[in-house]
């Protein structure tokens, strides 16, 4: 809590208006389930009440993923992987529960949260002004429908905490596709900001996971996918700010109607099969390895042509190497019993004993 403490009263310092935190940030990811069960926080307890008297007390929203103790009823039950959002008056906003759980570790150790928590919420921040936000957690932003969902329902802001894993020491930045592709991608298409915080550095190996450090790459995107902020993937803890001018992007999303021309096809039906997506044919008893096996060939032979020209001129000289490689079909005669008969020629109609029988 003191680290969330300093870093809360440092960003209000500089001016900030909202901090977000990375991904199980309360009681860090790389911890052992019954670690994380001894320190897990409850909604109503004083761990969050104290987060929202930070965020009262500095004036700033603070979006804090933290490990929750689900309680149903006064019983104490199973843990969820969740994020706080507080606003500039320390009120609780929104408390989200991760969707999507990512590998063995923690779908052992994590309950899925709920559709409810696909939420856009009105968030109130110092100077009078307000943002339509939603929160997703690390694996929910690599599926398309929780951004969608959110901006569907007008979220001009997606807070992404997360804590995405190198595996096997990779440092190359450019193989981290996920920070630098489809987090732009998804605020490009659903036309929002995304404020994409990851953790970075070495971890303890997380059982079942693979994970020995984190990437970083944390970025603040634009709606039309440019970065406004990124960090490199090992900075020593370093913060990140930008400014988010909202009517800056008016035009964008006035030329690129992304979501009204969703919400057409949605209507339309267009989309209906993603309600129950039908089973592979011929995949039935199979478990999802060995589906991923049959649906995938071992390599695909693709061409792909820019210039319709070009395009035509190909499509001749195909033909016409095909046609210099085909031969004629001279006639040759068949024995039938004690009967002699011709084949026909290539082209030629068949007579009527020589078409096939339909049995």
């Amino acid at each position: 809590m003191r680290t969330v403490e300093m870093a809360v009263q440092a960003v209000a310092r500089e001016g900030s208006q909202l901090i977000l935190f990375p991904e199980l940030f309360s009681c860090g990811y790389d911890c052992k389930a019954t670690k994380i069960g001894d320190t897990a926080w409850e909604v109503g307890g004083k761990e969050l009440d104290r987060v929202g008297s930070l965020a009262r007390k500095h004036g700033i929203a603070v979006c804090l993923p933290y490990a929750e103790r689900l309680v149903v009823d006064g019983v104490r039950g199973g843990l969820a992987n969740s994020c706080a959002l507080f606003d500039c008056e320390g009120h609780l906003v929104l408390n989200y529960r991760k969707i999507n759980l990512y590998g063995p570790w923690e779908k052992e150790t994590f309950l899925p949260g709920g559709p409810e928590g696909l939420e856009c919420v009105l968030l109130r921040l110092k100077g009078n002004r307000s943002v339509r936000c939603g929160v997703v957690i690390c694996y929910d932003l690599e599926f398309p429908e929780p951004a969608r969902c959110l901006a569907v329902q007008g979220a001009e802001l997606l807070l992404a905490p997360t804590a995405l894993p190198l595996p096997n020491d990779v440092c190359d930045q450019s193989l981290n596709t996920i920070p630098l592709k489809v987090v732009p991608t998804r605020a490009l298409e659903n036309g929002l900001f995304v404020l994409y915080s990851n953790l970075e550095g070495d971890a303890e190996a997380v059982p079942g996971q693979g994970v020995t450090g984190f990437c970083g790459c944390s970025a603040i995107i634009a709606p039309d996918g440019e970065d406004l902020g990124r960090l490199g993937g090992l900075t020593g803890g370093a913060s990140l700010s930008a400014v988010l001018r909202l009517d800056d992007y008016s035009r964008l999303k006035r030329e690129n109607p992304y979501m009204a021309d969703h919400a057409a096809r949605v209507r339309a039906g267009h989309y209906k099969v993603l309600l129950c997506p039908p089973e592979l044919p011929g995949h039935r008893g199979l478990d999802s390895q060995q589906q991923a096996r049959a649906a995938t060939p071992d390599a695909y032979e693709l061409s792909l042509i820019s210039n319709p020209i070009e395009a035509l001129d190909l499509v001749a000289e195909t033909a016409a190497r095909l046609s210099q490689a085909a031969k004629p079909v001279e006639p040759v005669e068949l024995e039938e019993g004690s009967k002699k008969r011709k084949a026909p020629r290539a082209g030629e109609e068949a007579s009527p004993c020589h078409r096939p029988r339909t049995l």
